[in-house]
């Protein structure tokens, strides 16, 4: 039977214990510390650093290299371009370092990557506007909205969701003045979950906007109808943007900001 005090040490205590007066036989003149053995053995257990190990000091390699880090110097976009033809991840870390340092060309920066030839570098771009001020956030986004790669514009109308109206007005006029028809019912659908009178605004004056081919105008005259449906009251038909535009002028101050109408019952 082990001593009452034995019986407490864990197995794995026990076993460098054994291992330790094994060594001490074979070498009574070896240095061993067995409580310290013990530690450490319960340290590697867990992942920890050994007690007194080098990895437990200011000496570990993740604080060397925070302490090693360097800001970025010169123009961001011009150190972007002179990347292009490196690593992909070359770029990334460029972007992260800029970014970590809060330059005021960091919006142009992350524009000019949302055109990278590597889709990861296009979509890190866009997922680092989290990291911007609200204005520069929008702009970058703006241009993100109208993006051909898909990846893109999802991330764009995930981080656009918790953004001011006014925000969102920048954001989706990108995309229904630059992107091609797919793009613009994406916006479509991604205004239409929280529809607002801005948006609406938004909307009609891109439909009427001096130089929107006809298709276009067509194409937003349509989507305006749908969204004063919903709204209650008599709505003209409208064979044109141009009509809507002279009607809602007249009669926007009977829509709240979430266009219900508030002189009738809907």
């Amino acid at each position: 039977m082990f001593p009452a005090r034995a019986r407490l040490l864990v197995p794995g205590a026990l076993i460098v214990i054994g291992a330790v007066a094994f060594l001490l036989r074979s070498n009574p003149s070896l240095p061993l510390n067995p409580a310290r053995m013990v530690r450490e053995s319960q340290d590697r257990k867990r992942g920890a650093a050994p007690s007194g190990s080098v990895l437990g000091t200011s000496d570990h390699p993740g604080a060397t290299a925070a302490k090693a880090w360097k800001p970025p110097e010169g123009d961001p976009v011009t150190g972007y371009r002179k990347a292009k033809n490196a690593p992909a991840q070359v770029r990334k870390d460029l972007i992260s370092n800029f970014i970590a340092l809060g330059h005021d060309r960091n919006p142009y920066l992350l524009i000019e990557a949302l055109s990278d030839a590597d889709p990861g570098v296009r979509l890190f771009a866009v997922e680092s506007v989290a990291s911007l001020p609200l204005g520069e956030a929008t702009a970058v986004l703006a241009a993100a909205s109208s993006n051909p790669d898909p990846d893109v514009r999802e991330m764009a109308w995930s981080l656009t969701a918790p953004y001011p109206v006014e925000s969102k007005v920048t954001i989706f006029s990108g995309a229904l003045r630059e992107g091609d028809e797919t793009i613009v019912r994406e916006a479509f659908r991604e205004m239409g979950i929280r529809p607002e009178k801005a948006l609406f605004e938004m909307m009609l004056t891109e439909a009427v906007r001096p130089g929107a081919d006809a298709a276009r105008q067509n194409l937003l005259l349509g989507e305006l109808k749908n969204w004063l449906v919903p709204g209650g009251g008599d709505v003209p038909g409208f064979d044109s943007a141009t009509a809507m535009a002279q009607w809602w002028k007249a009669n926007l101050v009977h829509y709240d900001n979430h266009l219900l109408r508030t002189d009738v019952n809907p």
